[in-house]
């Protein structure tokens, strides 16, 4: 092992040397800069650098992106199915829900009285889960299936 000194003292000068060698004049980074200018290869893309992608560079990675694509669209209307599902019943719960409470409000406001029954409110929740678990899945089912309108 050398001097601590001596190791550093190299070091930095190695650091130096690089970044002098990799540093661009000007002139030298227009010239990099128009040679990185989008050239006449049109593609998925959009036109790229002639100078940096072949053609078949691109072709490659058009498959490439429609492979992922394609993955995506699958896993997306998958997603998209299982959310549906889950809003419908969601939404249709909130409706019941709000269709209970409505009904026993009208019906104090005409002078009866203010019922909320739990054992109700647990049947409502029970029927209008299920019943958006049916209507989601049936609009789901029908967009898959492709019925015109879905």
């Amino acid at each position: 092992m050398g001097d601590s000194t001596q190791i550093a003292t190299y070091v930095a000068q190695v650091g130096k040397t690089t970044v002098q060698n990799n540093y661009l004049s000007w002139d030298k980074a227009h010239a990099f800069d128009k040679e990185m200018t989008p050239g006449n290869i049109s593609g998925f893309f959009g036109d790229v650098g002639g100078s940096v992608f072949s053609e078949t560079t691109v072709k490659g990675a058009e498959a490439v992106v429609n492979k992922v694509k394609e993955k995506y669209e699958k896993n997306n209307s998958l997603a998209w199915a299982v959310l549906f599902i889950l809003f419908s019943m969601l939404s249709m719960t909130f409706l019941s829900l709000f269709g209970y409470f409505l009904f026993a409000f009208l019906l104090w406001m005409v002078g009866g009285e203010l019922d909320f029954n739990i054992v109700d409110i647990i049947i409502y929740i029970k029927i209008s889960f299920f019943g958006g678990g049916v209507v989601g899945f049936g609009v789901v089912l029908m967009k898959l299936l492709k019925v015109k309108g879905f």
